[in-house]
């Protein structure tokens, strides 16, 4: 086992900003930090140095993931504040990125030529009112999706959200409003129109949306556990198409008639949040063998 070795072990356990530092000790350390296999930049420090941090990371972040992406690069977090990004062509063109994480003031606006082939897991934040333009683009240049998060704003969703990943198995969407970070509704603050999902592998879902409503385009006959806070009417959607597969199941703010617990012929762990009488009773005359009832 080599110093060297040793050194970059010992420097992996802490701050970036700390190993560059290390590396100004000794001549023979300058470039220790290039051993790095994980480098973190954020800006969490005070508003004057905020500043000067994000001109100078997005100055020079196109670079750093071109250099990025040269090294093989499996896995990339990208959270952007003031400044626009425009992801370099290199990125969208990835062998061998398996993880991708967006957040912030991103261009979504791809080349048709994009493609990232091992890509399994994408989490990504919509501010940008024209991202809505080119999400399905996006997706579908992701042959091997399984994870997908999205996160959005009711403030920046104008159009219909198409979900269609034919191998995808978790989806996970949450719907951010002003209300839900302490601020008053506004009179132009609308939600989208419509969500579509098209995911016939879908084995996980998770929906946290209060406001938008959601039309299922292919059966999920695969999902075997489903999270659902969302408006009453997308809540019975989402039943319909659970009833054959589902076996853990989380519903929140369902009215005791929208339920009919029979036709969940396989499930065994079902939590409610509801403010409803009668749920007990309902279930207690019903046929499931619930193992787990919140």
């Amino acid at each position: 086992m080599t110093c060297l070795y040793l050194l970059v072990k010992i420097l992996a356990h802490i701050p970036t900003k700390d190993v560059v530092a290390t590396s100004l000790l000794f001549k023979r350390w300058e470039f220790l930090w290039t051993y790095m296999k994980r480098l973190e930049y954020d800006q969490e420090y005070q508003f004057g140095k905020r500043i000067g941090f994000s001109r100078f990371v997005d100055k020079e972040i196109g670079l750093w993931i071109r250099t990025a992406v040269r090294r093989g690069i499996p896995e990339l977090t990208l959270e952007c504040g003031d400044i626009l990004i425009q992801l370099p062509l290199r990125l969208l063109t990835c062998k061998t990125l398996v993880i991708l994480d967006l957040k912030g003031w991103i261009d979504l606006n791809i080349p048709v030529t994009a493609s990232l082939p091992s890509l399994m897991t994408l989490h990504i934040v919509l501010l940008r009112k024209s991202n809505y333009e080119h999400f399905s683009r996006i997706l579908s240049s992701f042959s091997l999706l399984v994870d997908l998060m999205v996160e959005q704003r009711t403030s920046t969703a104008i159009s219909t959200l198409d979900i269609a990943v034919p191998s995808l198995q978790r989806l996970f969407i949450r719907t951010v409003t002003k209300k839900d970070n302490g601020l008053r509704y506004s009179p132009h603050e609308k939600p989208i129109p419509k969500v579509m999902i098209n995911a016939p592998c879908l084995k996980y879902l998770n929906i946290d949306d209060r406001g938008n409503d959601f039309n299922v385009i292919k059966d999920l006959t695969q999902v075997v556990e489903a999270t659902i806070n969302a408006k009453q009417t997308s809540t019975k959607v989402f039943l319909m198409y659970l009833t054959s597969s589902i076996k853990r199941l989380l519903l929140y703010s369902l009215r005791l008639e929208d339920m009919d617990p029979s036709i969940f012929c396989k499930l065994v762990n079902l939590e409610l949040c509801t403010s409803t009488c009668g749920w007990l009773k309902l279930l207690a005359n019903s046929r499931l063998k619930l193992f787990n009832v919140m």
